[in-house]
């Protein structure tokens, strides 16, 4: 298994800096550009351009099901590292070999009948106190069972943006089990790289209009709308807890 990213406009590809020889997805129309600045690197062309992240996401899980596999390792092309410890109060260290963690990470998700296995974000992971987390949205950095993704319908492909919260989200309503780490994170900053989604971040009224989308499709409570003053939009936010409660898992 190897970790599987889509880009666009971003021919520089951030997650070299820790990530040996992912698997890129890209545009057509940026195929050449891509493999000319990467002539060594698994590249491979989408079928259609400007079909967005959610459409992104279903051909990963198309390309996954159709080779006989269950799971897939997915990563953002702007995560710039990848960090371990081994406890909850340990220190966070760069990933020694990265190969290996992520074989554990899906030995871990096979063996739990996990649906979706989280990679923690940085910026949060330094202050929890458990190791494993239940019943919570996957985004940046995760292995996720693309026959759960395809048994709920797959990812939304009208949404332009939220379409990782969305479907977490939907795993999590049918019964599915998800999970994040704790004792590995992944560094990353909105909007720190040009290209990628950045065309779609700057219609703020459309990612508004997608966030009450999202948060309309559940009950009462489990998803709200906040503006976020560092990214300067609306995004939705999601009660996991409440979400998850008194549903059966599978």
């Amino acid at each position: 298994m190897k970790f599987i990213t889509g880009s666009r406009k971003r021919l520089s590809l951030p997650l070299l800096k820790w990530c040996p020889d992912p698997i890129v997805l890209v545009e057509p129309q940026e195929f050449d550009a891509y493999s000319a600045a990467h002539p060594k690197m698994n590249i491979e062309a989408l079928p259609k351009d400007n079909g967005g992240f959610s459409y992104l996401m279903n051909q990963m899980v198309k390309r996954t099901l159709d080779s006989g596999e269950r799971y897939f390792a997915f990563t953002d092309d702007d995560v710039t590292d990848l960090r371990d410890r081994e406890s909850i109060c340990g220190k966070f260290r760069r990933v020694a070999n990265v190969e290996e963690r992520l074989f554990q990470l899906f030995d871990f998700a096979e063996s739990y009948g996990l649906a979706q296995l989280a990679v923690s974000f940085a910026g949060q992971s330094w202050a929890a106190r458990e190791a494993i987390k239940k019943d919570v949205g996957a985004w940046g950095v995760h292995i996720t069972d693309a026959q759960a993704i395809r048994a709920i319908g797959g990812y939304d492909e009208s949404l332009p943006c939220f379409g990782d919260w969305d479907v977490s989200a939907r795993l999590i309503q049918a019964g599915h089990r998800t999970a994040r780490t704790n004792l590995i994170t992944f560094v990353h900053k909105m909007k720190s790289h040009p290209g990628g989604a950045e065309d779609v971040y700057q219609a703020s009224e459309r990612v508004k209009e997608a966030a009450f989308r999202v948060s309309a499709k559940f009950p009462p409570g489990c998803a709200t709308v906040r503006w976020v003053p560092s990214h300067g939009l609306h995004e939705v936010r999601f009660n996991w807890k409440r979400l998850s409660q008194g549903i059966p898992k599978h």
